[in-house]
């Protein structure tokens, strides 16, 4: 499962985050992000599906909604695939 580890501004996303993980963190969401996240690191993803991927970027929204930019880091390589796929190239920002 994927852990979200903060420090100040920003959010080092870890491990596996599929479908079932998202029904683990769903409920949890409100508390994965430090109030002051402003980046979210991607580099050590292991895996993501189009479920983690979904998840993310609600993430992303739901940030933005209040105000609080967030901005995807160092996507994965194993990610790189998906991002074409659904053309998410713009979604991402340089390091």
């Amino acid at each position: 499962m994927a852990e979200f580890q903060n420090y100040n501004n920003y959010c080092k996303v870890t491990g596996r985050l599929a479908r079932q993980d998202v029904v683990t963190l769903w409920p949890k969401q409100d508390t994965l992000l430090a109030a002051e996240v402003e980046l979210m690191d991607l580099s050590a993803l292991e895996f993501i599906d189009s479920s983690g991927i979904a998840f993310l970027f609600h993430l992303v929204e739901q940030q933005q909604q209040a105000n609080k930019p967030l901005k995807l880091i160092n996507p994965a390589e194993q990610l790189q695939p998906l991002i074409a796929l659904y053309n998410l190239q713009t979604l991402f920002s340089e390091a």
